[in-house]
């Protein structure tokens, strides 16, 4: 898994619409303004977010996106799969020169990787991004 320019304007334009009031919509133009992104490019991320259901779209004179969901109810994960569909550990090269119990004990790493980074990513909503970094009290 890569963090790209896409990844980090994907989440911008959320938690830009994360801050508009209930029943209100924001136009994209306006949205890329607030986080200073590229219109041409934003607007093929509010579709596939609109797609998988994390946003809403309303087309017309009036329309604009809002968010599909509260911003406690949408998470990393549940941007980042928008993107790039289903999260998986891609490639880990060519195994073949090892022996079994190797390739096991790699694909057995890689699956928990996986698992924990699902689990990290799923664990983070938008309402906790909007919140900011939790402080560490001194002590």
């Amino acid at each position: 898994m890569k963090l790209t320019t896409t990844h980090r304007y994907a989440v911008t334009a959320c938690l830009h619409l994360a801050d508009v009031p209930p029943g209100e919509l924001i136009s994209c133009g306006a949205l890329c303004e607030a986080g200073d992104m590229p219109e041409r490019y934003v607007v093929r991320l509010l579709q596939q977010l609109t797609v998988a259901g994390a946003v809403r779209s309303v087309k017309g004179r009036h329309g604009g996106f809002a968010l599909a969901k509260p911003a406690a109810q949408i998470t990393l994960l549940d941007i980042m799969t928008a993107l790039d569909g289903p999260l998986w550990i891609r490639d880990v090269g060519d195994l073949s020169m090892m022996a079994p119990a190797s390739r096991r004990a790699i694909a057995a790493a890689f699956a928990a990787i996986e698992a924990e980074t699902k689990q990290q990513l799923g664990g983070i909503t938008l309402a906790q991004l909007r919140k900011g970094p939790r402080r560490r009290s001194a002590g």
